[in-house]
């Protein structure tokens, strides 16, 4: 799913409604979210939204947002004034003004003569004391913008630049990735980060925030780290060790610290001390076209099958220090605590790294000919992001274009590309691209188990002749590996039928 909270931002208000009353009394707070299936599009290549419009429409009960409201978030970076007898402004429908009043039991008294007082001083604002819409039962909210909120409770943690918001049980909070770091663990390499030059980093705590009461939560996952221990020991009321389901099932693994641990891995995964000292088999972060230049590859999340389960998964790939072939690729989810993973490419084979697929789509005619058409006056391409899919024991490389008018308007995807075993793809949508290489068209769950187990017999079957010429030349230990494989193979394959 991707999910987009849709946040109140002041900036865009007329200059002449840019006044004190409808900064501080009147616009609030912002109004729901969007949510959309992250492999869907409708037939103009525009997202299929489940949660959508401004009274939150939901396509399923479960999803249904029944406090909307967020007074607590990334753009919320001033003060407020609730219960109050302005109308907090929410959003107008065809035929009405909509508006709401804060109902939670939060916020500073501020209704009477002193309290005016001193919040016009400590503010350095006079409506404050001034305004006739502060009545005896108003508050004053203040430090709503989470991230400098969460910082101001708990300064001794360092927190993750991606908050992201889900939602449970019908209301809105935000989750926060939070690190124990240090620069001082003994014999380990200093990396430089966006927390400083360190070579120590837990990611032991998650913080939630309540979009509408501003209540945090700080839940301590990893119990093995002495530092977040520590913390816990001497803040016992503010650490939580019992998670609540409804909140650990939205959990992720951060993707901060992934790429941390994906630069570090590109000389630590040596694991003979000679090698490493010669700086042998070296890795590098590989590149790949994003928008019309090059970038470094950044890591994303896919449903990815790890110990006969889906998991929602970080996967990096990487690549030998001057050269594009992929070596092997890194991945991380979270389920109980997080869990990592480094798969290896086998050494007697050869697959093409993200460049060389960027390469390969460039040289295709039929892409060729698409890109000078779409680049005409008027219009404005835009290459998405590489997807790098482990299929069986291939790659699959998916890569969305893009197409954007040049005055304004929304970006529609206008074709999809896959690369599998060198060879170029190109659809419209992703069951088109399935169709084209495997010859089917997934119109039900049962003929795309047919297809994925049909490919699972073809890769075993290729094992197998590779087993039997591997024990006619007589080399043992490659028969052996081999042999591994193939059980691998069909184990995936039972796990599969199950």
């Amino acid at each position: 799913m991707v999910l987009s909270a849709r946040e109140l931002n002041l900036n865009n208000l007329p200059a002449d409604a840019f006044t004190w009353d409808n900064i501080h009394l009147r616009y609030t707070h912002g109004f729901g979210l969007t949510m959309s299936p992250a492999n869907l599009v409708d037939p103009q290549g525009k997202p299929v939204f489940w949660i959508k419009d401004l009274e939150n429409t939901a396509s399923y009960s479960n999803l249904a947002v029944t406090l909307p409201q967020i007074y607590f978030g990334e753009l919320t970076s001033n003060y407020i004034i609730v219960k109050t007898l302005a109308e907090e402004f929410e959003y107008s429908s065809d035929t009405n003004r909509i508006t709401t009043v804060y109902s939670a039991e939060r916020g500073i008294p501020i209704g009477d003569f002193f309290s005016k007082l001193i919040f016009s001083t400590v503010l350095n604002e006079k409506m404050i004391f001034w305004t006739k819409y502060i009545v005896s039962n108003s508050v004053l909210i203040y430090h709503r913008e989470i991230n400098e909120r969460v910082r101001i409770i708990f300064p001794y943690l360092e927190y993750d630049n991606d908050p992201y918001i889900a939602v449970v049980k019908g209301k809105l909070y935000w989750i926060m990735d939070a690190y124990t770091v240090s620069d001082r663990f003994p014999i380990s390499e200093r990396f430089e980060t966006m927390f400083g030059s360190i070579n120590y980093i837990r990611n032991s705590v998650k913080v939630v925030i309540d979009a509408y009461t501003g209540d945090v939560f700080y839940y301590i996952v990893d119990k093995s780290d002495p530092i977040a221990q520590a913390y816990l020991f001497l803040f016992p009321e503010l650490f939580r060790e019992e998670i609540p389901t409804d909140f650990e099932e939205h959990f992720r693994y951060p993707s901060t610290l992934f790429e941390i641990q994906s630069k570090v891995l590109c000389n630590y995964h040596v694991e003979n001390s000679e090698s490493f000292y010669n700086g042998e088999d070296v890795w590098k972060i590989p590149e790949q076209i994003y928008g019309a230049t090059n970038s470094l590859f950044k890591p994303y999340f896919i449903l990815y099958r790890a110990d006969d389960n889906l998991r929602f998964s970080l996967i990096h790939p990487f690549t030998p220090v001057k050269k594009e072939n992929l070596v092997s690729w890194f991945i991380a989810y979270y389920d109980n605590g997080p869990k990592l993973s480094l798969k290896y490419l086998d050494k007697t084979s050869s697959s093409l790294g993200p460049l060389q697929v960027e390469s390969l789509i460039n040289q295709d005619d039929e892409m060729s000919r698409l890109l000078t058409l779409w680049g005409q006056k008027g219009s404005k391409i835009f290459r998405g992001n590489i997807q790098f899919i482990p299929f069986g024991n291939k790659i699959l490389y998916l890569k969305p274009i893009f197409l954007e008018a040049e005055s304004a308007g929304i970006p529609q995807l206008v074709k999809l590309i896959a690369i599998l075993d060198g060879k170029v793809y190109i659809a419209d949508s992703f069951d088109d691209i399935l169709k084209k290489i495997f010859g089917y068209q997934p119109s039900d769950e049962q003929e795309f188990m047919i297809a994925t187990m049909t490919q699972m017999i073809r890769n075993s079957y290729g094992l197998y002749l590779q087993i039997e010429q591997l024990r006619l030349d007589g080399n043992l230990k490659a028969y052996q590996e081999t042999v591994d494989k193939l059980g691998e193979e069909l184990k995936k394959a039972a796990n599969f039928v199950e």
